[in-house]
């Protein structure tokens, strides 16, 4: 029996290097996409042990037409599970943004996914597959300090509700996973990384969605309440 088989972008580290390990631990074969080629390989090399076949898909998400092509031409048949994960975040109140963000952020956090969607339909009605798009809180709760990444993510939220309704009928599940601060940083101080998820939390989300099919439309991803000793206590 052949072992099903997911896409997963933004691979190369933090969320998406923790999905795609996840996934390949699970039973998965896997195609990551990621702009650097060479991260994307040790990422492969490292996964090799799970026994996953693992293909690399070095793509540039700012030209969402380049990345179709790129992966319309893998030529995939049947896919299981497609993770929209890459993006880019802009930090900064409006005065301080320029046009070219906007278009950079919509590109890789709006276009692209929806053009990867389009691009692998096909192959995910075969497989009555699941599009997990990994959206995030600013996709619902705004911030004064980020409005190009906000408006990003609201815009991601609403293709996806979309795409839902398109695609339900076909037999493919859309659903958003929705993290809160992530902390993808190895150097992080210990109180940083209490206070925030681990790539490895949002992982583990993306494997409760996919094992329980049904009603799940989005999921928030939250960091565990951590309660203080009152023995400890100051």
């Amino acid at each position: 029996m052949s072992r099903p088989l997911a896409l997963v972008t933004g691979a190369s580290r933090g969320i998406g290097r923790a999905i795609a390990d996840a996934l390949a631990r699970t039973g998965y074969d896997l195609v990551l996409v990621a702009t650097d080629a060479a991260a994307l390989e040790c990422v492969a090399t490292e996964l090799a042990p799970t026994g996953a076949t693992v293909r690399v898909l070095p793509l540039d998400l700012t030209d969402p037409d380049a990345a179709e092509r790129g992966v319309a031409a893998l030529g995939i048949e049947r896919l299981d599970l497609l993770v929209n994960n890459a993006a880019v975040i802009h930090d900064g109140v409006l005065a301080g943004t320029s046009s070219a963000d906007f278009t950079q952020a919509f590109a890789v956090n709006v276009t692209s996914p929806a053009a990867l969607v389009r691009a692998l339909t096909p192959a995910l009605r075969v497989a009555h597959g699941t599009v997990v798009m990994i959206n995030s809180g600013a996709g619902r709760h705004p911030f004064a300090d980020k409005p190009v990444y906000v408006a990003s993510k609201f815009a991601l939220q609403g293709l996806t509700d979309s795409l839902r309704l398109d695609l339900g009928p076909q037999g493919i599940r859309v659903v958003t996973v929705a993290p809160g601060p992530t902390d993808t940083r190895d150097s992080a101080p210990d109180d940083v990384r209490r206070a925030k998820l681990a790539p490895a939390d949002v992982a583990s989300t993306v494997l409760h969605v996919v094992a329980h099919p049904g009603d799940l439309e989005y999921v928030s991803v939250r960091p565990p309440v951590r309660r203080t000793d009152p023995a400890t206590a100051s």
